[in-house]
């Protein structure tokens, strides 16, 4: 029981951060307001309305129905449950790998996070899909192969971003039950996980007219100059400036190390660099929000420090990260579009100087967002309108 309290208390002290934090609003991302209105209008029997091309039934139905019971306390305490959930679970799944010391700095570097917190604290749906995904690994490693592909079925569809992760998720499990010639458990893994997603999926589907229309497609319209400049920066301040840097040297120590023993078997380390190749591919080809990223917070630490890579790194990133989350050190001026429904940039050029951070800027914009994403969603159903 001693050993279990330390585990615990790193995600306890997320929860009540995420809670505090879920108080200021249900957030700033326009997405999240869809959803409320395609899970307010569905949960009042006037059908299926996706909240966005690709859909995301799981979160619409959850974030509607917590909506109209509670307002945004509800719809944010449960994604404040969901990213602690997270963090204990991964915890169980990495101890016994990594040990414990590892194992709860690299969930620190993920529990402070600013964009962790704000999709903690908020009822946007990326931790929707984060939490099924961890969710799925850890009942694969307890064998419940049926509960693990239900979940990673739901991880598709609260996130379709997570397609890569779950996809080389259930390509190992898959390996691993054909080594051990368990070809029954393989097809019965691949059958619910199919009919499940595609369950999922039927409302979108049936909406996009029986086609496949409401599947990303291409790529982004910018031009490769800023298309590009998009990609690295946006993967440089999902860490942070100064985070993002230590985990390059923590990078160089983890090549250097190419010999040495790692702590998780070859395919599932492969499998790891696989999907982490995957989701940059595909964020190359949109590079929109940086929570898309979320997940390679984890993957990437996970992958680095599962050889000895000097643990003061990590602890390091952690530092700076909790610092991230109230001053952050920009290198870009970067000049957005005037326009309330799209944050895009426009223009940047090279400039140093700080400014506050991500979480201080999004609890400070989440009342004006609200009223605004309000009326432009028309939410009749709503119980607890800021007016």
């Amino acid at each position: 029981m001693n050993k279990k309290i330390p585990l615990m208390l790193l995600p306890l002290i997320a929860f009540i951060l995420y809670g505090i934090l879920g108080t200021f609003g249900y957030g700033n991302d326009p997405d999240t307001y869809g959803m409320l209105y395609s899970g307010q209008k569905l949960w009042h029997g006037l059908g299926y309305e996706a909240s966005r091309f690709q859909g995301s039934v799981v979160t619409e139905v959850c974030v509607g129905l917590g909506s109209l019971v509670g307002g945004f306390y509800l719809t944010n305490l449960l994604s404040a449950l969901l990213g602690a959930t997270t963090l204990f679970l991964f915890l169980q799944i990495a101890v016994p790998y990594l040990g414990e010391d590892r194992a709860r700095w690299i969930c620190a570097l993920l529990a402070f996070n600013p964009w962790y917190i704000i999709a903690c604290s908020s009822s946007m749906d990326y931790v929707y899909g984060f939490f099924f995904l961890i969710l799925a690994l850890w009942l694969a490693l307890r064998q419940q192969w049926v509960l693990t592909a239900l979940s990673l079925a739901l991880t598709i569809s609260a996130r379709l971003s997570n397609l890569p992760l779950a996809s080389m998720l259930a390509i190992g499990i898959c390996i691993h039950l054909v080594k051990h010639e368990r070809y029954h458990k393989v097809i019965a893994f691949c059958l619910v996980g199919f009919l499940a997603t595609a369950a999922l999926y039927f409302p979108v589907f049936q909406q996009a007219g029986y086609n496949l229309s409401f599947l990303p497609s291409g790529v982004a319209t910018w031009s490769l100059k800023s298309i590009a400049a998009r990609f690295i920066y946006k993967n440089i301040y999902l860490f942070g400036l100064i985070p993002f840097a230590l985990l390059l040297v923590a990078a160089i120590q983890y090549l250097r190390r190419s010999t040495l023993p790692c702590a998780f078997p070859f395919t599932a380390v492969l499998l790891g660099w696989v999907a982490f190749v995957i989701q940059e591919y595909l964020f190359l080809k949109f590079p929109l929000e940086i929570s898309y990223l979320i997940p390679l917070i984890l993957l990437l630490s996970t992958l680095i420090w599962s050889k000895n890579v000097p643990v003061l790194l990590l602890k390091m990133m952690v530092l700076f990260t909790l610092l991230f989350n109230v001053v952050n050190l920009q290198i870009l001026k970067i000049e957005y579009k005037d326009d309330p429904d799209a944050v895009e940039a426009i223009n940047a050029h090279p400039s140093f100087f700080i400014e506050k951070g991500p979480v201080i800027k999004d609890v400070a914009e989440r009342s004006a967002s609200q009223r605004y994403n309000f009326k432009k969603y028309a939410l009749p159903f709503h119980t607890n309108a800021i007016q």
